[in-house]
């Protein structure tokens, strides 16, 4: 029956038949091989694709990261200014400088968290960029961190790290910068990365990924409460050497939930999915390894074994006849599958190289204009130096001459005082050579009057011209050099006992137009106190009080406690000329009023308003 069916359906005899069967068989075990086989490419395809994503990753990182910050440190530390610094013959903080390293930060990662900066060749940073609210890192010294320690011995090293100032992750490219080809280092310019264009890549991977260092630790991750993690078990002894070496700053460094054997890959289980971890190294950071997890495809290998043999043994004598069209039509739809992805792989590496040349194209023409930039803001700043050096030379010479100036007035108006001085003393002793020869008692009390008012003017010349101002007249020492004078004049056996008791402001200077008359008064008030107010050897005492009263206002108060005098007693109709001068001066003189208290012996009060007195004050003319 079976004969004569395939004999009638296909042609061909029982021989054929039974060769076909054990055909039919051999193909099956064949197919199942060939399953078998198909799942473990399709394993390895599964892998190998995984693995292609994440070298790409691997390679972005690499590529537009690293090596292009690595270049441009490199060469940042090599430029002119930045060896004249190393050399000393250049100031760290000069404008020049900073433009320089700022402009470089611009360019390089204006977006992220980067900081460049030089350190000298004891670790101090001498130059920096700003970071977070205009903060730097000038005055830090980081000669414990090794991206210092290498690259002080000549070596360039990418060094990833957690700031311990900025408290920020990021890539750390230090370059050592020799003054001389050939010579030894002598700084280290640092340009720090941040890490967000490496976390926004991250982000957008649909597997678990990491960042890890030589040790384990998780450095950069898409997955929330790994960083800072380890990843490999770590002995106590390697745990306090990474916190003291402070690469991750403070971190605790806590185990992951999972641990990993570098040496022995196993799929290990993350929650309820079965994952198997891949390492992809970084070739320009050693040791550095970029971590994926991914889930291993499931293929019911059984199962479609049975199926597969089933369907095998059900289908093979209906698709014998159609299996060579199938055949080739599976082949021709495989061919154009494959051309197909070979093109549109071709077309993604086209464009990808197209986008790394236009990349390149644009970092020369940026390099372009920051040397262009640099040079012009050079020779700007050179020319605003020279400028400035310019007019600090002009205002220092026009200084001096003013000073020079300033010095011979100075000296003119002392030489003037002083001469004044003379010829009054000169005046006086001619009074006094005068009243000697005068037999008129009168007129030699006159003489003698006239000879203690020229003496008050000359004090008043001789105290300018031996005080450094000029403008104004110390009341309390001129006072008392005055009441000194006249007390040397009159005190004599009989007012020998008279005290003298000075309250003057120490402070309180007078102008010349009003110092002179204050001492006219002092003069002529003390005269008659001492002349007439204690007669017989009458013990006393003489007050002299000169303060301010009230705002704008100086109160004069001589006062003694003499026998006072004679009725009536008020200023105004004495027949004194003494007296009758006292009262000119006081209001015609200086603008005041004179007030007489006859109470207890005598005391005369003169207010007037002192519009060019002062405290203190010191003010050359």
């Amino acid at each position: 029956m079976a004969d004569s069916f395939f004999t009638r359906r296909f042609g061909l005899s029982p021989a054929v038949t039974k060769i076909v069967g054990w055909v039919g068989v051999v193909t099956l075990l064949l197919a199942g091989v060939a399953v078998a086989t198909i799942g473990a490419w399709q394993h390895d395809r599964y892998l190998a694709t995984r693995q292609e994503t994440a070298a790409k990753l691997t390679f972005r990182i690499e590529d537009f990261l690293l090596h292009r910050v690595r270049e441009a440190s490199q060469q940042l530390a090599g430029l002119p200014e930045i060896k004249a610094v190393a050399a000393g013959r250049l100031r760290p903080d000069t404008p020049e400088i900073l433009i320089l390293l700022q402009t470089a930060r611009t360019l390089l990662a204006p977006q992220t968290d980067s900081i460049v900066y030089l350190m000298d060749k004891t670790g101090l940073v001498v130059a920096s960029t700003t970071y977070d609210h205009g903060q730097t890192l000038t005055g830090n010294n980081y000669r414990f961190r090794p991206y210092f320690s290498e690259a002080i011995e000549g070596r360039p090293v990418i060094y990833p790290a957690l700031g311990v100032t900025t408290d920020k992750r990021g890539f750390y490219f230090s370059s050592p910068v020799s003054p001389t080809p050939n010579g030894p280092p002598q700084a280290v310019l640092v340009i720090k990365s941040g890490l967000e264009g490496v976390d926004r890549v991250m982000r957008d991977f649909p597997q678990p990924l990491a960042l890890v260092s030589p040790d384990g630790i998780v450095f950069a991750t898409n997955q929330p409460g790994w960083l800072f993690h380890a990843a490999f078990a770590l002995s106590p002894e390697k745990l306090t050497a990474l916190r003291a070496s402070k690469q991750f700053a403070d971190q605790p460094l806590s185990p992951l939930p999972f641990r990993l054997d570098e040496k022995r890959p196993a799929p290990l289980r993350l929650g309820r999915h079965p994952m198997l971890p891949l390492f992809h190294p970084i070739d320009q950071m050693a040791g550095w390894r970029l971590l994926t997890l991914a889930a291993p495809p499931a293929y019911p290998f059984f199962t479609l074994f049975l199926v597969l043999g089933t369907l095998l043994v059900t289908a093979f004598f209906v698709a014998l006849s159609i299996v060579n069209i199938n055949a080739r039509r599976q082949l021709f739809h495989s061919l154009q599958l494959r051309h197909e992805e070979l093109d549109r792989i071709n077309h993604q590496l086209t464009g990808e190289i197209e986008e790394r040349h236009r990349a390149e194209r644009e970092l020369l023409h940026h390099q372009e204009k920051l040397e262009t930039l640099v040079t012009e803001r050079t020779q700007e700043l050179v020319n605003a130096n020279r400028m400035l050096e310019q007019e600090v030379a002009d205002h220092t010479e026009a200084e001096q001459r003013i000073t020079a100036t300033l010095h011979e007035k100075e000296a003119l108006l002392k030489e003037v005082h002083h001469r004044v001085k003379n010829n009054l003393q000169t005046i006086s002793s001619l009074l006094k050579l005068q009243a000697r020869k005068t037999m008129d008692a009168d007129a030699r009390k006159a003489l003698q009057e006239s000879e203690d008012r020229l003496r008050v003017m000359a004090l008043i010349h001789e105290t300018l011209y031996r005080t450094d101002d000029l403008a104004s007249i110390p009341m309390a020492a001129y006072i008392k050099s005055l009441a000194h004078s006249l007390f040397h004049i009159y005190r004599s056996g009989e007012n020998a006992t008279v005290q003298l008791l000075l309250n003057v402001d120490p402070a309180l200077r007078l102008d010349i137009n009003n110092a002179i008359p204050c001492g006219l008064i002092i003069n002529e008030l003390i005269s008659n106190v001492l002349k007439y107010a204690f007669p017989n050897g009458r013990e006393g005492k003489i007050a002299i009080c000169f303060s301010e009263a009230a705002a704008g206002y100086l109160l004069l108060s001589v006062c003694d406690n003499g026998v006072g005098l004679p009725a009536p007693c008020p200023a105004g109709t004495t027949t004194s000329l003494g007296l009758h001068l006292v009262t000119i001066l006081a209001e015609d003189q200086l603008g005041g009023a004179i007030f007489i208290d006859c109470s207890e012996g005598t005391c005369f009060y003169i207010e007037f308003k002192g519009g060019n007195h002062g405290k203190g004050q010191n003010t050359h003319s």
